[in-house]
């Protein structure tokens, strides 16, 4: 996963409602222009509804975590 940190990702789901799928999550994240490095790690992501924003943050901290 090329995303070093949550914080580089964070900023980018700003806006986005729950539940949320993975593909809500990527429309999101594009509606924030967000770059091609956070929208790749936001695509390693398991297709699942993520249901609150910590529970999404918790698995993206994981994800970046063992890159």
């Amino acid at each position: 996963m090329p995303c070093g940190t949550i914080e580089e990702v964070e900023p980018f789901l700003k806006g986005l409602l729950y539940p949320a799928t993975k593909q809500d999550i990527m429309e999101q994240a594009k509606k924030n222009n967000a770059d091609y490095v956070v929208l790749e790690t936001l695509g390693s992501m398991d297709e699942k509804t993520y249901y609150d924003r910590k529970g999404l943050v918790g698995v993206l901290r994981k994800k970046i975590a063992k890159s």
